[in-house]
């Protein structure tokens, strides 16, 4: 129902999902809720404490206008076209900036009013939204942690400050508008993460004593140990193991008698 998708690069989409019916009652009480703190993984450790050095803050820009994703004022659309001009590829294009592993980074970002910005890989934590503590009625605060983001109250001229943790994965770290038809227009650029692989920030538990660098809280075991091995097979019957082997030598040539002669079929 509803009168369909909201225009092109709108954060609505006006569609009705269900209707609601509340009818008020003359008993019952209001149930209070526990106030809960959950623990947090130590890759998620509150950074607005967390000292940032100076050659690890940037300016992100989404230009939508260029359709250009830039880092400090600099950045190309990557668009098809401009990928593959003079003979390159995508495998070519360069990295918008280099992060390092285990380190706290800072990006103030621009236009994320009108385009949602997507980070691959490491999420973000937002420290500064210009002067607010929180939009949309509280629904975005500060200190809320995204991988996907678009403020549209934060205006054209306001700028949203986050910080994340280059935690363990070195590579390629994709950002883009998650707007696909701008996405695709070329508002995609990717970050080179270096460094040390596996290195994580050392004051993750400074931060927050009660994170958790396990798989779950109170779990030690150490993540670098890796799964469980597999139990160790058991022999093979050795009563059936000749006519195994006598199906399975007398199957093979069938299936490539099988293929040769569709082969001949589409040849023909």
């Amino acid at each position: 129902g509803g009168g369909g998708p909201g225009a092109a690069g709108t954060g609505t989409a006006n569609v009705n999902l269900m209707e609601l019916s509340i009818t008020e009652t003359s008993g019952g009480s209001l149930p209070s809720l526990p106030t809960v703190s959950l623990p947090r993984p130590c890759y998620l450790a509150n950074l607005r404490s967390a000292t940032v050095p100076s050659g690890n803050a940037g300016n992100l820009n989404l230009n939508g206008g260029g359709r250009v994703v830039q880092w400090n004022g600099v950045g190309t659309s990557m668009t098809y076209a401009n990928t593959h001009a003079g003979g390159n590829s995508m495998a070519t294009w360069p990295a918008l900036t280099t992060f390092t592993t285990g380190q706290v980074h800072e990006i103030v970002v621009q236009g994320a009013n009108a385009h949602p910005l997507h980070i691959h890989v490491n999420p973000y934590q937002v420290t500064a939204m210009g002067g607010q503590d929180s939009y949309g009625g509280g629904y975005f605060q500060v200190g809320d942690w995204h991988d996907t983001l678009m403020v549209e109250e934060a205006g054209g001229g306001g700028s949203l400050t986050v910080r994340m943790q280059t935690d363990a994965f070195g590579g390629k770290m994709v950002v883009h508008c998650h707007i696909l038809e701008h996405e695709d227009e070329g508002m995609m650029a990717w970050i080179d993460v270096g460094g040390t692989e596996g290195a994580v920030y050392p004051q993750q538990s400074t931060l927050d004593s009660t994170c958790f660098a396990s798989a779950f809280a109170g779990n030690n075991t150490d993540l670098g140990t890796g799964p469980t091995p597999a139990p160790t097979p058991s022999p093979p019957p050795s009563s059936s193991s000749t006519t195994s082997g006598t199906v399975g030598t007398t199957w093979a040539p069938l299936v490539q008698m099988l293929f040769a002669g569709l082969a001949i079929a589409f040849c023909a």
